[in-house]
């Protein structure tokens, strides 16, 4: 009975040290399970390794390595922008509710300085100075109008109608000029306008007015003048320009003088 208790003791300490050498050392070492799942890794992590430089060494794994390289970059850059943008807009002085209305008050400050400026200009031209200005070109245009008329008219007759094409030259003039027309078209112009049958006819193609220095308007006149006479084959232009002094007579403008240009 001795003898079989004894045997059982030793079989019980005999498969507890087996047991023990198969799950942990007495010593608390690393098991044998757990090395061999470390060496399994380690495994894995070189054939990882090695499959990655195999990739690499491949023309597709290079660019596939470029672009993540790229990507990786562009990510950075980005972050980077984002960074500077925000440390930019923190940097920036944030002005107080005080500071942003000392400013709207100098614009509107100024503002105000302008139209007072404006203000002053317009009460030291007077209200009347935009109506004078509309009256002096009301006055230089009805001139430049009449002056095309009048001169044509008096450059212009014809020998079967001599006194009445006279009679409205001198109807175009005033002053000291009705005298003078009046001395040329009298004894110059109708013995040879009688005598080789002369017609004229004057036609004023464009005018402007030059001066304006008053009582006259100074306006020049440019004529065509288709001239026929019995010693011409065929009828003649001639083109002329002169410079017409217009005076306003009885609220009429005459023509006070011609000069040729």
């Amino acid at each position: 009975m001795a003898s079989t208790s004894a045997n059982s003791d030793e079989t019980t300490r005999a498969t507890g040290t087996a047991t023990s050498g198969t799950t942990a050392k007495p010593d608390g070492g690393p098991s044998k399970l757990g090395r061999f799942r470390r060496r399994d890794k380690a495994g894995k992590a070189d054939e990882a390794a090695a499959t990655t430089s195999e990739e690499s060494s491949t023309p597709q794994g290079k660019a596939k390595a470029t672009t993540s390289a790229a990507a990786k970059a562009e990510k950075s850059g980005k972050a980077g922008k984002a960074g500077k943008a925000g440390k930019a807009r923190k940097d920036r002085p944030v002005l107080s509710g005080a500071a942003r209305l000392a400013r709207v008050i100098t614009v509107l400050g100024l503002i105000a300085a302008i139209l007072a400026v404006v203000l002053v200009v317009q009460l030291v031209k007077g209200p009347g100075d935009a109506a004078a200005r509309a009256a002096q070109e009301d006055r230089k245009e009805a001139a430049r109008s009449q002056a095309e008329v009048a001169v044509a008219r008096l450059f212009s007759f014809d020998y079967k109608t001599l006194d009445a094409d006279f009679a409205a030259q001198l109807a175009q003039t005033t002053g000291p000029y009705t005298a003078e027309v009046e001395k040329v078209t009298g004894p110059a112009v109708r013995p040879v306008a009688t005598k080789e049958h002369v017609i004229v006819q004057a036609v004023s193609v464009a005018s402007a007015v030059v001066d304006d220095p008053g009582p006259d308007v100074q306006v020049i006149v440019f004529l065509n003048q288709a001239v026929t006479l019995d010693l011409l084959p065929a009828p003649r232009l001639d083109r002329n320009r002169v410079l017409a002094s217009m005076r306003l007579v009885n609220g009429q403008w005459k023509v006070a003088g011609i000069k040729a240009l």
